[in-house]
């Protein structure tokens, strides 16, 4: 069992993703992975998690999940932050003048949709771990990294890339009525884009 990653599981009344520490003995959860029953343990001694009920089920979610697994928790964990109206806010740090832009993600609404796995057009066909979308246009995509950062910068904006453990985490410690969470690509800023595109001109005219 790790003591870093506290994973959730899958309410089987409300088919919502539950935290360890917000879990309720008398409900019954299924594991995210395998589908399998899973208990919650709320020991004083060691930190409140998720257990497969039976030994015998080879499935190691909750005792030592690999990159997948991982990636898949914190992809169901973002999409229910975003339909359960939790407020999100992004924030991005510039890669050269370090000025911090937050970003509030809107909230979700009945015309509003999260899915996983989205394929869109885009320069080519692209395929996004989680869109926003609302009456099918997008609003925002994201990007979930574990071991491995997004390779192709070549999506619509805005969107947003995020640590898969970051996320689990930050949500283990969050009210549930707020949570903000750091974007990790390497991006600059609109003040530093525009100051650039205002040298670049400047250069092509000859005026430095």
């Amino acid at each position: 069992m790790s003591e870093f990653i506290r994973l959730g599981a899958i309410n089987k009344k409300t088919n919502k993703y539950t935290k360890p520490s917000h879990a309720n003995k008398q409900d019954e959860f299924i594991c995210i992975d395998c589908g399998n029953d899973v208990i919650i343990r709320q020991g004083k001694i060691r930190i409140h998690h998720f257990a497969h009920c039976k030994k015998d089920i080879k499935c190691n979610f909750y005792d030592s999940p690999n990159e997948s697994q991982i990636h898949k928790n914190a992809k169901l964990l973002l999409k229910y932050i975003l339909e359960n109206k939790i407020q999100l806010t992004i924030k991005r740090k510039c890669n050269k003048c370090n000025k911090i832009d937050e970003y509030d993600i809107p909230e979700f609404s009945e015309n509003s949709s999260i899915i996983i796995e989205y394929r869109f057009e885009y320069n080519g066909v692209k395929i996004a771990d989680i869109a926003y979308t609302e009456d099918n246009e997008i609003i925002c995509i994201f990007e979930i990294c574990n071991t491995h950062k997004t390779c192709s910068e070549n999506r619509p904006e805005p969107w947003f890339e995020l640590d898969a453990k970051n996320i689990i985490e930050t949500f283990n410690d969050c009210d549930l009525q707020t949570i903000q969470l750091q974007c990790i690509r390497d991006k600059t800023c609109e003040d530093c884009d525009n100051q650039e595109n205002i040298i670049e001109k400047q250069l092509e005219k000859g005026i430095i």
